[in-house]
């Protein structure tokens, strides 16, 4: 299966529409795999690169529960769920997991921006052939608050 550019043949759906798709053994077994940080992808609806961040088990762990990308911030070494201060919330779909390398795969309704700098998606500039950078995203989103 692909997702856009993303092949998930090697994904396991843990969580889908507020219900998860593993039970609590299997969870615990792939989680045991996880590194103490691990990269965690966002994909909208139309399966479009939003956002790459890191985070932690617990991380998805309040994820499965609140239903909202969840993330761990380096600089700030704590957990945050994004758009708790912007409103540019991740309400999320689905939630799966790679084992090789070990990261999260979120599928969110975005509302808003996912990237800090405003713009739909943090993947908004593309490098031409000819070095060129070009826009991906010509305009930045409105905020919400």
């Amino acid at each position: 299966m692909t997702n856009g550019n993303i092949k998930t043949d090697s994904w396991t759906s843990i969580w889908k529409s507020g219900s998860f798709s593993v039970d609590a053994a299997e969870l615990e077994s792939l989680l045991e795999k996880a590194p103490d940080m691990f990269p965690f992808l966002a994909l909208d609806e139309n399966d479009k690169e939003l956002m790459l961040a890191w985070g932690k088990i617990s991380s998805l762990r309040e994820a499965i529960v609140s239903g909202h990308g969840t993330y761990y911030s380096r600089s700030r070494n704590k957990p945050w769920v994004k758009g708790e201060e912007s409103g540019h919330l991740q309400n999320l779909n689905e939630i799966l997991i790679s084992l090789d390398p070990f990261y999260v795969l979120y599928k969110t309704k975005q509302i808003g921006a996912a990237c800090h700098t405003g713009y739909y998606s943090c993947f908004f500039r593309q490098i031409l052939s000819n070095e060129e950078v070009k826009f991906v995203y010509k305009d930045k989103v409105e905020g919400l608050k």
